[in-house]
């Protein structure tokens, strides 16, 4: 574990972070001995399950236990101030690294394997570690076979009776994207209630690496300049076991003490939200956010969600920053990519919240209420978009979202192949997330209502389904131009409502979806990609084509990570930041 001193920390050699003067002390300054760690290996052998949750969040151990009183060991100055919170005699004071070492050997397994299983365990039914039910595999088993037979039988009204299906949910996407387009009255940034430093709550940065060697400069430099006193910050710098790499190149670095590194032991799934519900353990924070390896958040950020949880109602337990690129113009793929993130973050989700409806949240940045993110379960570490699914589920548990009017920076994806293994890792899980709420459709009705029920169709299975089908309708309709069959000199009512409902679709879903990308850009301040728009339907074939992909690994490896390489853009990360 890290060893963490005083005075002026060098990182890497080229960084320099003045840290918190509040740092790891107390030994010093208070007289008080050192706890070692095998003495407290032997005090937290003796603890409860109630005061060992205790100690991994308040780092105040019951260190000797007598007659009619307990004295303890405090580790940091977060320790000693909880126990002078509640009046308790500190007799030995512990490195953080110490503490929390004894805690791990002695509670590690348990931790483990309530990141594993609890979900699955306590709260099964919103657990993806089992991939369907057995009426829902009977369900897709009876739609193969009545589609077989159909198409083989009377292929005509069969291919009429899907084409009505599928051309609903294609109808559905395109009226969410219109429907974004035009912001309504109560389409507004939520209020803040300006905060002294003193009344700030505690918050805890949770962020995730994995490979992640060639971005730990930029992500350093982004955390440090957060504007969020040191005292009241819990950065949790998150680890696997076998990644040795970044284990070692963060090892090496001399970090400011409101950084904490937790490495999760070896187990599968080997997957973020795993590590995200290990790390959870051990935090102390009021609020709480995750940042992935490559983020460079605006660093008001936690600020104003603070300032913003202490000013809206209750019920609105997470706030979704808004997510977009420091490398828009790279290259052709980055540019689509930007494009189809301002349309996602600065129209749908905007509107979505000011409607009270579900909201699928991004990988990143989002903020949350401790006490509720527990409530709900924390990440199920079975989906591969933990999420999205987490939107979904706080809203079944009665609770709100909301967009936070602060943007992170990230580095959009400039190699096909590793966009790829993205996508296809970010339609499987949307597709296990919508197995996963849709075990008890009549129960979901009843929890969200109708207006909350649909909105989990459209986002979910609409566009799943529209991402699969969208080459076939696109191929078949450059068939019948080529021909000449689009316009045939007889044809049937059913063959002209087809024909009229095709080119209807193609007209009012590119249109529409290409006015919602120049309207997000304008949005957004990117006014110079807006010839880039024109390219979104090849763009979109390239979605088509990891939605297959996605289908087939939901078959075979179902709760696999498709690791994202992060690193590769060429261009200047971290400066397009406002206060």
């Amino acid at each position: 574990m890290l060893h963490i001193d005083s005075g002026e920390r060098a990182i890497s050699g080229n960084l320099t972070i003045a840290p918190d003067k509040t740092g790891d002390r107390t030994g010093e300054t208070r007289g008080l001995p050192r706890a070692r760690r095998w003495e407290m290996i032997e005090a937290c052998r003796q603890l409860t399950d109630t005061q060992a949750r205790d100690v991994l969040r308040t780092r105040l151990l019951p260190f000797i236990f007598m007659p009619g009183e307990i004295l303890y060991a405090a580790a940091d100055c977060h320790g000693l101030s909880v126990a002078r919170q509640r009046g308790v005699e500190v007799i030995a004071t512990a490195r953080r690294d110490d503490m929390l070492h004894a805690l791990q050997v002695v509670f590690g397994k348990q931790i483990l394997h309530n990141s594993r299983h609890h979900l699955a365990n306590d709260m099964s039914v919103y657990s993806a570690s089992k991939r369907l039910t057995r009426l829902q595999a009977g369900f897709l088993l009876a739609v193969v076979v009545v589609t077989f037979y159909g198409f083989w039988f009377n292929p005509e009204n069969t291919f009429i009776i899907f084409s009505a299906i599928f051309a609903t949910m294609f109808f559905a996407v395109i009226t969410l994207r219109l429907a974004s387009i035009f912001p309504i009255d109560d389409n507004a940034a939520p209020p803040t209630k300006p905060l002294a430093d003193a009344e700030l709550p505690i918050y805890t940065v949770l962020v995730p690496l994995f490979q992640e060697t060639g971005v730990i400069n930029q992500l350093l430099t982004g955390l440090c300049a957060l504007n969020y006193p040191a005292s009241k910050l819990d950065i949790k710098l998150i680890l696997e076991e076998k990644d040795t790499a970044t284990r070692q190149a963060v090892a090496e670095l001399a970090l400011p003490p409101q950084f904490e590194v937790i490495v999760v032991p070896h187990a599968k799934p080997q997957t973020k939200p795993k590590a995200l519900n290990y790390a959870l353990h051990f935090a102390r924070g009021e609020l709480v956010v995750i940042f992935d390896a490559e983020d460079v958040p605006e660093p008001g950020q936690l600020r104003l969600a603070a300032e913003t949880f202490a000013a809206i109602e209750p019920e609105i337990v997470c706030l979704q920053a808004r997510l977009t690129f420091y490398n828009v113009n790279e290259n052709w793929l980055t540019r689509q990519f930007t494009i189809e993130y301002a349309v996602l973050f600065d129209l749908v989700l905007p509107l979505l919240a000011s409607m009270e409806l579900p909201l699928p949240l991004g990988g990143t940045s989002n903020h949350f209420r401790m006490t509720a993110l527990r409530k709900l379960g924390a990440w199920d570490p079975y989906n591969v978009t933990e999420d999205a699914d987490l939107g979904i589920r706080l809203a079944r548990f009665g609770w709100r979202a909301d967009v936070l009017e602060s943007t992170t920076f990230e580095e959009a994806n400039n190699e096909f192949s590793n966009w790829i293994s993205q996508r296809s890792r970010w339609l499987k899980g949307w597709i296990q997330t919508w197995f996963v709420h849709m075990r008890n459709p009549y129960t979901l009705w009843q929890e969200l209502g109708a207006a909350g029920f649909l909105t989990v169709q459209v986002i979910m299975a609409g566009i799943v389904i529209s991402t699969l089908v969208h080459p076939v309708f696109l191929g078949a309709i450059f068939w019948a131009l080529a021909t000449g069959s689009l316009f045939p000199p007889e044809k049937s009512v059913s063959s002209a409502v087809l024909i009229g409902t095709g080119l209807a679709l193609f007209i009012t879903g590119y249109g529409v979806t290409l006015w919602a990308g120049l309207v997000a850009l304008r949005l957004r301040g990117l006014q110079q990609l807006r010839l880039s728009v024109l390219a979104m339907p090849i763009y979109w074939i390239l979605i088509s084509f990891s939605g297959w992909l996605a289908v087939k690994q939901f078959i075979t490896h179902p709760f696999h990570w498709n690791k994202t390489a992060h690193g590769l853009s060429k261009l200047n990360r971290g400066y397009h930041r406002r206060n």
